[in-house]
């Protein structure tokens, strides 16, 4: 679909964009900024093949003069570009607040991309060489003309957004495919072409994570949260694996999660650490999104190595350790009130199952400090809240399980066998009090019959609920039987659904396909107008159609689709009133939840299954419209399921619960 924007990068149309954005300044981006967007939408679009990400990277332009550049200071990259077209935006979003600049080293000029084009005035040039506009034909085929006057601050955060969807990609898919090319594996993509980019110098690594860390604390940018995550999520790959990056980064959320006591003076004083507890929610969205993987490219592995020398990880551990009290009783009770209710505890533990993940050291460190059994027991949980901390411990529990699968699978079943055997303590008790069970003269039990008591009504009662086969699968958190003891019901499980874009495509293709077989025709005939300027004519602004699909989570609480809707109707005419998907959030352990799917058991009718699933696909219409057909739309939710397993992803930031075990 997009090789033929290789077009572009063989014209020179990607180093004409960057050396555009480049001479970008923020009086510029106010007067007239609509051309940045159409700019990074078509650079966007170019990298979504391997050729033209690793052309990226090895670009080099001038740096501006507002950032020292001059004849002997160093080109710049297209990250550091990216960088500063991101912190110009921010400025023009809030014009009263500086760019931030970084300071530079004593010996070295600033002539990174951190403060570039803070004072500078002026309109940038918007025509190449040519005369050209560098963003003409570009964009993803709905791209608008330029407008004159300032752009609307929802537009200017959505250019935002992309450009770190830029870097995003240029970094950590390009780590992929130097991971793929040294593993010996197949790294064909899309038009792959594997060229790795020039690696960063230490000092210009210092100087990016300096500048994302500056936009973190950005005033500017404290009503957007998704972008303090989309910055928090580069740092690992802005650092680049160098030493004195990595000392930068650590060093800056050292005061906030460097002592457990500093993490539990936070809980006393909430309005005093508000900064504090901004800067330990970076923290746990930077370690949270680390990949798995350890390849040539890949810093994760550096990164939590630094955390684990520089204490960061042993202090996180040693709070979550004093905050969970060891067992659970009456005697605990305000213990556990006062740890479900602190807004430290959810962000540490993101933070520390980033670090746990495939990192052998900090799976031995838990595991010395007796931290499993705690977090089993906050993964039991039903009383959470909106923070998700059962999902929370689940998920910590998984990456602990990478180097001890033994000890946590054994506790998780000591637990399963203790409730066993207390509900059989129950049934127990419950069939003496109804005359099932008599007590001889010994002091022994023994059935009505050996004991010589006539069975009453009610023993005759209890003898057939002893016939019962007990239930073994799954079980309705209300009525506590399955498809076991009522086949023909339709058991479901609690759902969180929402509505996501797919990946916009451009219309028209054949028409495109067609313009590039002309051009290349009127190449071979020697005629005017090669093929890059074909296809680069094949671009021109046109329909796109933006799809949607459903994104789909749960923390998987069995239910009927009958006790269900008792449930919901007992909810509507409580003296309190609570709408059907309230309740269900309660019942479903404080988890959010809007639709009930379906699970065919061996008899469920044919009818009454095909009424649920109507209900479900009802329920989603009603989160959105996604156009397509059911197959399409379940496989593109399986794909997304599937992405949040391989990034290793959390599955409880929309819902607030469930891991990845109840997935």
């Amino acid at each position: 679909t997009f090789e033929h924007t290789g077009a572009l990068r063989e014209a020179g149309a990607l180093q004409l964009c960057l050396g555009q954005l480049a001479a970008a300044t923020a009086h510029g981006l106010r007067a007239e900024g609509a051309w940045v967007e159409q700019c990074v939408r078509l650079l966007r679009l170019c990298a979504h093949t391997a050729a033209n990400r690793n052309a990226l990277l090895a670009a080099r332009v001038p740096p501006p003069e507002a950032a020292g550049g001059g004849a002997g200071s160093e080109p710049w990259g297209a990250v550091d570009v990216l960088l500063r077209t991101f912190a110009l935006l921010s400025q023009a979003g809030a014009p009263a607040e500086p760019v931030p600049r970084p300071s530079a080293p004593a010996d070295q000029p600033a002539t990174g991309p951190a403060g570039a084009g803070a004072e500078s005035s002026g309109t940038p040039a918007r025509r190449g060489g040519d005369g050209a506009p560098p963003a003409e034909g570009g964009g993803d085929g709905g791209a608008r003309p330029s407008r004159a006057s300032a752009a609307p601050a929802a537009s200017t955060a959505n250019c935002a957004e992309q450009v770190l969807d830029l870097v995003h990609v240029l970094l950590v898919h390009t780590d992929a495919s130097a991971a793929r090319a040294e593993g010996g594996g197949d790294v064909h993509m899309e038009g792959d072409v594997h060229v790795e980019g020039p690696e960063p110098t230490t000092r210009r690594a210092a100087e990016r994570v300096a500048t994302a860390l500056s936009l973190l604390s950005s005033p500017a940018l404290a009503a957007t949260p998704a972008l303090h995550r989309g910055i928090a999520r580069l740092l690992p790959n802005l650092a680049a694996g160098t030493s004195e990056a990595l000392t930068l980064l650590v060093s800056h959320f050292n005061p906030a999660a460097g002592d457990a006591g500093a993490l539990r003076a936070l809980e006393e004083c909430a309005a005093a650490g508000a900064s504090s507890l901004h800067m330990l929610q970076h923290l746990a969205d930077m370690l949270n999104s680390l990949p798995e993987s350890s390849g040539p490219r890949n810093w994760s592995h550096a990164l939590r190595e630094a955390c684990l020398r520089a204490g960061l990880t042993e202090s996180l551990s040693q709070y979550i350790l004093a905050t969970l009290p060891a067992a659970r009783g009456e005697a605990q009770a305000a213990a556990w009130q006062s740890a479900l209710a602190s807004p430290v505890l959810p962000l540490a533990l993101q933070a520390v199952t980033g670090l746990a993940r495939t990192h052998s050291p900090t799976q031995a460190l838990l595991l010395d400090s007796n931290l499993v059994p705690r977090l089993h027991l906050l993964e039991q949980s039903s009383s959470s809240g909106a923070s998700g901390l059962g999902g929370h411990a689940e998920s910590l529990l998984e990456a602990v399980r990478e180097a001890a699968a033994a000890a946590v699978d054994r506790i998780r079943l000591e637990t399963r066998e203790a409730k066993r055997s207390k509900a059989l303590e129950r049934r127990r008790e419950m069939l003496r009090e109804l005359g099932l069970a008599a007590h001889d003269g010994a002091g022994g039990a023994s059935s009505s019959a050996e004991g010589g008591k006539r069975p009453s009504a009610a023993s005759a009662l209890a003898l057939q609920a002893e016939a019962l086969e007990e239930e073994t699968g799954l079980r309705c958190l209300v009525c506590q039987e399955g498809l076991g003891v009522r086949p023909a019901e339709v058991l479901g499980v609690y759902t969180y659904s929402k509505r996501v874009p797919l990946v916009a495509t451009p219309s028209g293709l054949q028409r495109a396909a067609a313009a590039k077989a002309a051009a290349e025709a009127a190449e071979a005939a020697h005629a005017p107008g090669g093929a890059p300027a074909g296809a680069a004519r094949s671009l021109a602004p046109g329909r796109s159609d933006v799809t949607c699909s459903y994104c789909t989570v749960t923390f998987f609480s069995p239910i009927h689709a009958s006790c269900h809707a008792e449930a919901a109707r007992a909810d509507r005419l409580a003296k309190a009133p609570k709408t059907e998907w309230a309740g269900a959030t309660l019942r479903n352990s404080q988890t959010q939840c809007n639709s009930l799917l379906p699970l065919r058991g061996p008899e469920t009718p044919d009818a009454a299954f095909g009424e649920a699933v109507e209900s479900w696909w009802a329920a989603l219409h009603g989160v959105g419209r996604a156009d397509g057909a059911r197959l399409r739309l379940l496989c593109h939710d399986l794909r997304l399921l599937l992405l949040r397993f391989a990034h290793g992803a959390s599955f409880s930031d929309d819902s607030s619960g469930g891991g990845g075990t109840s997935n």
